[in-house]
């Protein structure tokens, strides 16, 4: 079996209730979500988490790299 496609996706998903520390106020999470798809039609999922867009585009930017066929 062999992966065959990778999609990456970069969401902002809405908090019901922000959360706030000292220094932040966080009312989304910014959320990779990456798919893989096989030759034998199987799809794994999976999201990677953070509470800011740098940190998300950072994990996007690393998904990517290892996802290179």
């Amino acid at each position: 079996m062999k992966i065959t496609e990778t999609e990456i996706t970069r969401l902002a998903i809405p908090m019901r209730r922000p959360i706030k520390t000292a220094t932040h106020d966080f009312s989304h999470a910014d959320t990779v979500l990456v798919q893989t798809r096989t030759d034998a039609g199987l799809t794994g999922i999976c999201w990677c988490f953070s509470f800011e867009a740098r940190k998300a585009e950072a994990l996007a930017i690393l998904v990517e790299d290892l996802a290179v066929l």
